[in-house]
């Protein structure tokens, strides 16, 4: 059995390096009262330790404070000398010590890696907040951009550089517009990273991050000789049989109400409210809103109904009645150039039916609801102004500043 002698020495460098003892050894430094050296005769381990009693108790503690291979000997005065003045102000340095341990368990624990934490953002926040289509867009931008530039980087770790880098090459590998998409969601993950401290709050880069200026789109527009020769392409495509009857009362659809494309090729005959005149659409963009139909409108979606095959889409896939039609680029693209008619996207159909009702006078207000539109300010980009309706504009206002001359 081991027996420790107990005894009180001058604590120096030299002293320490030589020391080697038959027996285990507890020495009280006398330069600096509680700090003490153990020395175990089996291992040769010599460790620091420090006395104190907590100020206004009884309690006593020896706190560990490092071997003399980690610290030298004035190291270790000097922490020793930090923790007594603790200790003098009413402080338990190891009840400090296990907290700053605790709290550093606990940082390492939320010490996350991107490709982590990535799932978890899609599954408890895309998947309940988003659209399914917008998640699968989400879940993309994880899988081809994020995760491979950045899943193997820890989220707290990131940083404006990291982030920079990240959209230069989305840019540089793609467009400006993608790497403006992927910013996006970006920003929203590491905006929720915060809320579940993988990283401080306010510390998202993402507001920093410098981007390419992108080219304002200009859209092709429809004049009312553009839409004549629009229609007539379609309905002789109708007549000729040329293409799916369904995809070209669709593109009518589109030209005569000014939706969305979704909004007409996902159309459920439980959205119809033809005897009111009225699309009750459910599930959309901005959520739930009422498109109101003009006449023409409700003809082509009764044609659509009198050749219709399918429970539940009123535009349905002409190769599996149960889906709705998919593809109208084609036949639309087709139709253009029979009517001579510059390329466009479907999209600007929207943009030409605002466009047209703005310049016949229409109220934009109105306008608005008619588009579906949550703020005023959407349709007003939606209401481009035509190159002769400016020309008409300049023309007006310089006859009237010459009137005012003679």
């Amino acid at each position: 059995m081991r027996h420790t002698i107990y005894c009180k020495k001058n604590l120096n460098a030299g002293y320490i390096q030589n020391l080697k003892a038959d027996s285990d050894l507890q020495i009280t430094d006398a330069a600096l009262p509680g700090l003490q050296l153990r020395y175990s005769s089996k291992t040769g381990r010599k460790v620091y330790y420090l006395w104190y009693r907590v100020r206004g108790t009884r309690q006593q503690r020896n706190m560990k404070l490092g071997s003399s291979i980690e610290f030298t000997l004035a190291d270790i005065r000097s922490l020793a000398v930090k923790l007594k003045k603790d200790v003098s102000m009413g402080l338990d340095p190891q009840i400090a010590c296990r907290e700053r341990a605790k709290d550093a368990a606990e940082k390492e624990s939320m010490r996350k890696k991107v490709k982590e934490v990535a799932p978890l953002f899609l599954e408890k926040h895309c998947k309940v907040n988003n659209r399914p289509t917008t998640y699968l867009a989400h879940e993309g931008y994880f899988r081809n951009h994020i995760l491979p530039l950045i899943g193997e980087k820890y989220i707290g770790d990131l940083e404006l550089g990291a982030i920079q880098d990240t959209y230069d090459k989305v840019k540089n590998s793609g467009t400006a517009s993608l790497g403006d998409h992927i910013m996006r969601v970006l920003s929203s993950f590491l905006n929720w990273c915060e809320k579940y401290k993988y990283r401080p709050i306010n510390s998202n880069p993402c507001r920093h991050v410098q981007k390419a200026k992108i080219p304002r789109f200009k859209p092709t527009l429809l004049d009312r000789n553009g839409y004549g020769r629009l229609l007539a392409a379609l309905d002789e495509a109708l007549e000729i049989g040329r293409y799916s009857p369904q995809a070209i009362l669709a593109l009518k659809a589109l030209a005569l109400t000014g939706c969305r494309c979704s909004e007409i090729t996902d159309l459920e005959h439980d959205e119809l409210d033809l005897e009111n005149g009225y699309l009750h659409l459910n599930k959309r963009k901005t959520d739930f809103f009422d498109v109101p139909l003009s006449e023409p409108a409700i003809e082509v979606i009764r044609c659509a109904l009198s050749i219709c095959k399918s429970k539940r889409y009123v535009f349905h896939s002409s190769i599996d009645r149960d889906k709705p039609v998919v593809d109208l680029r084609t036949v639309f693209w087709w139709a253009l150039e029979r009517a001579g008619l510059p390329h466009m996207r479907i999209h600007d159909l929207r943009h030409s039916f605002a466009t047209m009702a703005t310049s016949i006078g229409e109220d934009i207000r109105t306008l608005k609801d008619v588009l579906g539109h949550t703020k005023i300010t959407t349709t007003e980009i939606y209401a481009h102004t035509t190159s002769s309706a400016a020309r008409r504009v300049a023309n007006n206002t310089a006859n009237a500043i010459m009137a005012e001359k003679n």
